[in-house]
């Protein structure tokens, strides 16, 4: 589990989350399963941009910025998934998922 959470760690760095975004996501106050299910949804995010774009800085850039797509109309992808809550880092990683099936 340590080497996942290192890793959601180290993505959600290069997305450009902060240390208290980083915090309020991944905080060691959940109970094990729930921080288990929140890398896993980290790191399925990234393997979806993964596929959606080739070059590292669009990744990021669709994470970090306010981009064009109708999922995200107001607010940062990012942004979205640091409030800390588990059901918008789920509905952050089922919309970036729908745009692989697109």
């Amino acid at each position: 589990m340590q080497s996942q959470l290192d890793k959601s760690i180290q993505i959600l760095s290069t997305w450009g989350a902060n240390a208290s975004q980083v915090e309020a996501i991944l905080t060691s106050e959940f109970i094990q399963s729930e921080l288990e299910t929140r890398t896993k949804h980290i790191i399925a995010i990234q393997e979806c941009l993964e596929l959606l774009f080739s070059e590292q800085k669009r990744r990021v850039e669709f994470m970090a910025k306010k981009n064009k797509s109708a999922l995200f109309p107001t607010k940062k992808p990012l942004e979205i998934i640091s409030s800390g809550s588990l059901h918008d880092l789920e509905e952050v990683h089922a919309k970036v998922r729908s745009m692989v099936c697109i």
